[in-house]
């Protein structure tokens, strides 16, 4: 995941092998990116190469991109804030998520799924939410989005020692609801 905040001076690509690079590249609130930079980002995206650091040779790249934000990229373009041409190259297949609290129905398989990947990655036992739970769930907002519902998770696997339990009254999100 390629996080860049406002306040980064370059974009910086860590490739490690020697071999062609390939694969996908997320670039997450992609938005946030200055306008400063936003060149750069366009030349990867226009020339298919990067060049590493310390290098002064531009390497080839084969790399699907896949592109996320919460801003509005078509106001940005209109205010002069993200540039049109690399909108125009990011925005082949735009596919709109609502937040959480608008998709409150998928609270379970969203639940199922993560518990999966903890599971899986911990090697745990998990105990699905019982109804009241659930439910006590999913009467929370989620202003953290997914996002937040998978750091709840975690939160309880780690508290959970070897167990994770979403059952009970006990709180999910540090101090709310």
């Amino acid at each position: 995941m390629c996080r860049v905040p406002s306040r980064v001076q370059r974009v910086t690509v860590r490739v490690r092998s020697r071999s062609p690079i390939g694969g996908t590249l997320f670039l997450d609130e992609v938005g946030e990116l200055p306008l400063h930079l936003q060149p750069r980002l366009l030349r990867v995206l226009k020339r298919r190469e990067i060049k590493r650091v310390g290098e002064n040779k531009y390497r080839r790249v084969n790399v699907r991109v896949i592109a996320a934000t919460h801003h509005n990229l078509k106001h940005a373009v209109k205010e002069g804030l993200f540039r049109a041409d690399l909108y125009y190259r990011l925005a082949v297949v735009e596919c709109h998520v609502p937040p959480l609290r608008e998709r409150i129905e998928d609270l379970g398989l969203l639940i199922d799924g993560m518990l999966r990947l903890i599971a899986g990655a911990t090697g745990w036992s998990v105990t699905e939410p019982d109804a009241p739970t659930l439910e006590r769930w999913r009467r929370y907002s989620w202003p953290g989005n997914v996002r937040e519902l998978r750091n709840t998770l975690e939160r309880y696997a780690v508290h959970g020692d070897g167990h994770v339990s979403l059952t009970g009254n006990r709180s999910f999100t540090n101090g709310h609801a």
